[in-house]
């Protein structure tokens, strides 16, 4: 890294001084004002591509919030790079043959059903639900090919069976709709024939979430098999298989059969059906059940493939056993068993084994392809002399939010999700791009389970889900997976070791916090330790107790009296913390808006006495942190510590998200954006002290560099940097130590050929289902033995794993400014601007109202699939006019002043529909057509232009008793109209001046349809988009 330090020393000036830098090389430059002390005051660039040669950087005096510096010696510094580079080294959790970086099926659900068509060789492939990614796919025989990808058919759900005749596919989904498709391309859910297929002694229901109906758990049809004839279904829970016309659906019969399950169908439309001990035989039209099978050693038949050609009947074995059991087709005499009643034994992976089988089919050559769920498995084994021989195996895709855990001591070990419950050991081949699995661990019931809604709550955090992320650490010789918070730090620290000459997983240490549900009733592992707990409806009880738990006697068992049960804290701490070498975590705290001097986090020391013992937490003595929430965030709406890191030399940095809802005045675009206003990056030094604060929200998906869509999670530290995690965008950002932004994983990539649409694109704010890898629920970032800096990210339903480059040839400068005294600053004591107010849509006559209106945010704005709710009335009960609000102009007039010496864009959003008009200094800079730059007649033409027309609509018939005299004294949100689409604008960058007051004036001519809007907003490098402040707005003085 080159190093250039210079003197500069300046005059005073009236707003700015002025920095002259040479570079080199052109690159990506950031820079900063620094005092005496080191403490970033304000950021003058992040990232901005420049071409070699002098610049000169301008800075007005001023700190980050506007405040004048006094007079003194001050720092800049700066950075200038290429940027960061992506390398894709390799996907794990799932294993298509067609690319390493290819998407499987399934995330929420797992692959449920499979189908072969013999005659295209080619294999469909069903999962049960997935969030962005696809549900259903089309695949080669062999698993090289991709023919076809489909998403979900209707809101997660999936494919309960698939079944393959000529050129249809037919898929049963988990709702009780049954789809016609064709074979050779993928699904269209609005075009495809479909049938409700559901049992009419089942109703579906509707979930305590969304708007779905769906059919309770086990009430689903569950067997599916296609003839020419009809298509038979089977309905375990009503003990029943039912006949279907193939294209009428019209019911053909109905035949009870109890503990029925899979059913398969032979050429002279004989049904062959799986119940338990014995798989039956049923003609059609008319035939009975009548046993086939001679094996008294079944017990949990639930699948069935049949190869006439062979004379073969192939039987899966569900949930109670785990057999695959061969038969002649015709004599029902067993050939072959393979697996075990068992199930494969967790431990060092064995795939000839099977655990938790779903589906079987026959491959026309002799063949099998089965699916199972632990691990998410499709297998392909061919069999020969009645020995199978594994062909091919594909696992995934990984439950939704999947967190791989990276061993950063061998960065060819990961942990993956195996399964929604268990996690399995894998080894990555970086050369190849291939991963293998050598184990699979069994979850204790000492481990949450989750899955969906369903959850089983447990001491230890669930080991797949993003509610807990865990990482890889390691002590002496063993290996250990950490867990420090997700979405929820309610179980959080955790430690697990991992034995891996045993191939388990043996608790060590965990604390957590819990509470009743909304019945009053408690976990029942915790209800068993703590029997005087609360009772329903007691005003008085605590809403959290804390527990920590230790392995002090080293057995790895879980005693009751190793429990601590104390008071938590007042509200538990939520989001990612921190761990160090000692085992002491500190967590993100609970703020309070407004409170000064609130600790960032909370501290749990490890209070075992012997570094060899296991780590030992006391919320009794939970300690807060020294370093405090700055000022300005304290002040700020719904500010809250998302996330922290603490690294080798104590120093910590922060994650703060502000301004969220339901304040709605900083409000991005799209989801996750517009759901929160304000972000930072804060840093604090070792001894507690503020370094600095930087970064900003983006509102919009092309944010710049130094911008956050909605920051998670601090994911490590390296080659002087910091990484931050986002969840849209600029997805995994470097930061200097000092505070430059240094920039973004993805500023470029690796030419290898990969498309970068599909390895090296970041997900956008409220992206559809599109081919990217990335979901960005977690990520992780750590330093390799060799130097390298490995990431890690969420993908969709896999994990991919790249190298960051791009740290060499880094240029760092820095000079001195001296100040000989404070610049200019905003005075901040406006009150508003002059609103006058008329029925018409003109701006004629005199106003019906006249007032200062502290700010233009009128009515709720409706933006893309966001609404927010925030809108202030129009007419107020003050408010003594006849103006009603509906068919209306408006005109504010007055000054303005800015908080720091940028360029800054004016956003109006408005109604649709309406009219708006922006002057700035006499300027026009914006209106509701598209400006183009106007000077002399131009703008002349412009200014003296009619006001536009806009046709008033028919008014609305009064409502029985709707009265003036009723409404008078009302506060009224005028008109109670539904939302109208929200319009728009944005001016081209104006720089303004600190402190300096500049002429304003908007027009707003109402359409008289819909709820009318009218928002006022600006935005510059520093300032988030915002309604502009009252404090900045003033008055013009009435004529």
């Amino acid at each position: 890294m080159k190093l250039t330090h210079l003197i500069l020393i300046l005059a005073s000036a009236a707003h700015a001084a002025d920095i002259p830098i040479t570079l080199a090389k052109p690159g990506n430059v950031s820079a900063g004002i620094y005092d005496s002390q080191g403490h970033l005051l304000r950021s003058l660039l992040h990232g901005k591509p420049m071409p070699a040669g002098e610049h000169r950087l301008a800075w007005d005096g001023l700190d980050a919030s506007g405040r004048a510096m006094p007079a003194g010696e001050y720092e800049w510094r700066l950075l200038r790079n290429d940027g960061l580079q992506a390398e894709y080294l390799v996907s794990v959790g799932a294993n298509p043959g067609w690319a390493p970086y290819g998407m499987w099926v399934g995330s929420h659900g797992p692959v449920h059903s499979v189908a072969v068509d013999i005659a295209k060789d080619r294999l469909y492939i069903g999962a049960l639900s997935g969030e962005n990614c696809p549900v259903f796919q089309c695949i080669s025989l062999d698993g090289k090919t991709l023919h076809w990808q489909s998403e979900q058919l209707s809101s997660f759900m999936g494919a309960q069976r698939l079944a393959v005749r000529g050129n249809r596919l037919y898929l049963l989904q988990n709702d009780g709709w049954l789809f016609d498709l064709d074979t050779d391309a993928a699904p269209n859910k609005n075009t495809a024939k479909k049938w409700d297929v559901i049992h009419p002694d089942e109703k579906r229901i509707k979930p305590e979430r969304g708007k779905l109906l769906l059919l309770p758990q086990g009430h689903q049809p569950d067997g599916l098999a296609v003839h020419e004839k009809f298509i038979a279904i089977s309905h375990p829970s009503q003990k029943s298989i039912r006949w279907h016309h193939p294209q009428t659906d019209e019911l053909l019969r109905e035949e009870k059969l109890p503990g029925v399950r899979g059913v398969a169908v032979l050429e002279n439309g004989t049904v062959i059906a799986a119940a338990g001990s014995q798989v039956w035989r049923i003609s059609f039209p008319a035939g009975k059940p009548e046993p086939l099978l001679k094996d008294n050693t079944l017990t949990a038949a639930a699948r069935v493939a049949v190869d006439e050609e062979r004379n073969e009947l192939w039987v899966a074995e569900e949930k109670i056993a785990h057999t695959i059991r061969r038969y002649k087709l015709s004599t029902g005499e067993r050939t072959l068993l393979l697996g075990s009643k068992v199930g494969r034994p967790f431990g060092k992976f064995d795939p000839m084994q099977w655990r938790d089988v779903t589906d079987i089919t026959c491959d026309g050559k002799g063949g099998i392809i089965t699916v199972e769920i632990t691990p998410r498995r499709v297998a392909h084994f061919a069999i020969e002399n009645d020995k199978p021989r594994l062909n091919n195996q594909w696992f995934g895709g990984q439950q939704w939010g999947n967190m791989t855990a990276v061993d950063p001591s061998d960065p060819a070990v990961a942990y993956v999700n195996a399964s929604s419950f268990h996690r399995a050991r894998v080894r990555m081949d970086f050369a190849k791009r291939t991963w293998e699995m050598e184990a699979v661990y069994e979850t204790p019931s000492w481990i949450a389970r989750r899955e969906g809604k369903a959850y089983e709550d447990a001491p230890f955090p669930s080991i797949t889900h993003h509610d807990a992320q865990w990482q890889v650490m390691h002590r002496g010789k063993e290996s250990y997976l950490v867990s420090l918070g997700g979405n929820s730090m309610t179980h959080a620290p955790a430690v697990i070791r991992v034995d891996t000459e045993n191939h388990r997983l043996v608790p060590v240490a965990c604390a957590g916090v819990v509470r009743a549900d909304a019945d009053g009733k408690w976990p029942a592992w915790f209800a068993r330790l703590k029997t005087d707990l609360p009772k329903p409806g007691d005003k008085n009880a605590p809403l959290w107790i804390g527990y920590t738990w230790s392995d002090l006697n080293g057995d790895g068992e879980l005693q009751d009296s190793e429990f601590r049960i104390t008071k938590a804290p007042e509200m538990p701490p939520l989001g990612h913390g921190s761990i160090d070498a000692n085992w002491n975590v500190t967590m993100p705290a609970t703020t309070r808006a407004g409170a000064a001097d609130q600790p960032v986090g909370l501290i749990l020391k490890n209070l075992a006495k012997s570094a060899d013992a296991a780590p030992q937490w006391d919320w009794a003595q939970v300690q807060p942190t020294i370093e405090k929430l700055p000022a300005d965030l304290t002040a700020a709406s719904s500010a809250h510590v998302v996330a922290l890191h603490r690294d080798e030399t104590g120093a910590l940095t922060i994650l703060v998200r502000a301004n969220s809802r339901p304040n709605d005045d900083r409000q991005g675009d799209a989801w996750p954006g517009n759901t929160v206003g304000s972000a930072r990056i804060v840093r604090f030094g070792p001894n507690g002290d503020w370094q600095w604060s930087a970064g900003k929200h983006g509102a919009v998906n092309d944010i710049g560099p130094g911008e956050f869509q909605y920051p998670k999670r601090v994911m490590g530290t390296g080659h002087g940097c910091i990484f931050i995690q986002d969840r849209a965008v600029r997805i995994a950002q470097a930061w200097t130590t000092d505070g430059l932004y240094a920039g973004n994983f993805l500023d470029r990539h690796a030419d290898d050929g990969f498309p970068v649409d599909k390895v090296y694109r970041a997900p956008l704010a409220s992206h559809g289902v599109e081919n990217f890898l990335f979901d960005q629920i977690g990520s992780s970032v750590f330093t390799a033995a060799n130097g390298d800096i490995l990431w890690n990210p969420v993908g969709r339903n896999s994990s991919p794993l790249y190298r960051i480059n791009g740290w060499d040839g880094w240029e760092r400068q820095s000079g001195i400014i001296r100040l000989d005294k404070p610049m200019i600053a905003a005075r901040k004591v406006g009150a508003g601007l002059r609103g006058s107010y008329f029925t018409n849509t003109q701006w004629q006559g005199a106003p019906a109202l006249t007032r200062t209106d502290a700010q233009l945010w009128f009515g709720n704005r409706q933006i893309a699939y966001s609404q927010d709710h925030s809108g202030r009335p129009w007419i107020g009960k003050q408010d003594k006019t006849p103006f009603d609000g509906k068919s209306f102009s408006a005109r504010w007039e007055g000054r303005i002043e800015a908080p720091l010496s940028e360029a800054y864009q004016f956003i109006l959003e408005h109604d649709e529909g309406s009219a708006v008009r922006l002057w700035l200094d006499g300027q026009l800079i914006a209106e509701s057509q598209p400006v183009i730059a106007k000077s002399g007649k131009a703008l002349e033409r412009a200014k003296q232009a009619p006001p536009p027309q806009v046709t008033p609509q028919p008014p609305i018939a009064p409502q029985p008793g709707d009265t003036p005299k009723a409404r008078r004294g009302k506060r009224v949100r005028v008109p109670e109209q539904p939302p109208a689409k929200t319009h728009r604008i944005i001016s081209k960058p104006i720089p303004l001046a600190a402190g300096s007051p500049h002429e304003i004036k908007i027009e707003y001519a109402g359409s008289g349809s819909g709820q009318p809007q009218m928002h006022l907003n600006w935005e510059s490098f520093s300032q988030e988009r915002q309604h502009i402040p009252t404090a900045f707005l003033y008055p013009a003085v009435a004529k």
